[in-house]
């Protein structure tokens, strides 16, 4: 009777040992998988930076473009004082350039200091906005995101990336 106790035991000991194994191996990813889903997530982070980059580049040629065509007669540039940006708009300006340079992303849900930049800009954007700087993107950042995507001719999906980036500093620019 022993003798079958023990037998049985190691019967199932070598069953979830083999049964283990076998989960094991199945579950893990072939060396190609592997690699094509390395590739395409490389492929998708150039894609991202070639696509801000782009966006900083139409950004900074608009300004050019916006500021010669707005400057008045030479005589009169020596009257007039430029116009300043004020130290707030600047700071918040900075912070948004910061995060495109880094590529940054921001999604419901998200919190931290980058999600901090994006609620600053939302309420100097909307003054009457008086939303909560809490470092978290949740559904009232999400709401005013939405808000200022729409105003300016984005497909209002709530999420922060380069376009929504770069309108916030194109609108700070003005």
């Amino acid at each position: 009777m022993e003798n079958l106790k023990s037998s049985l035991i190691w019967i199932v000991i070598l069953a979830v040992i083999i049964g283990g194994g076998y989960l094991a191996f199945t579950t893990l990813d072939t060396g190609p998988d592997f690699a094509k889903k390395t590739a395409d997530r490389l492929a998708e982070e150039a894609r991202m930076e070639e696509e801000a980059a782009r966006a900083l580049a139409e950004l900074e040629n608009k300004a050019t473009e916006t500021t010669e065509a707005e400057l008045p007669p030479e005589e009169s540039v020596a009257e007039q004082e430029p116009a300043e940006i004020s130290s707030e708009a600047q700071k918040i300006k900075t912070d948004l350039e910061d995060l495109l340079a880094r590529k940054i992303t921001l999604e419901p849900g998200d919190s931290g200091v980058s999600v901090l930049p994006v609620q600053k800009f939302l309420n100097y954007y909307d003054k009457d906005l008086n939303m909560k700087e809490d470092q978290d993107f949740g559904p009232s950042t999400r709401k005013a995101v939405e808000k200022f995507q729409k105003d300016q001719g984005l497909d209002p999906d709530g999420g922060v990336g380069p376009q929504t980036i770069s309108k916030m500093i194109n609108f700070l620019s003005r």
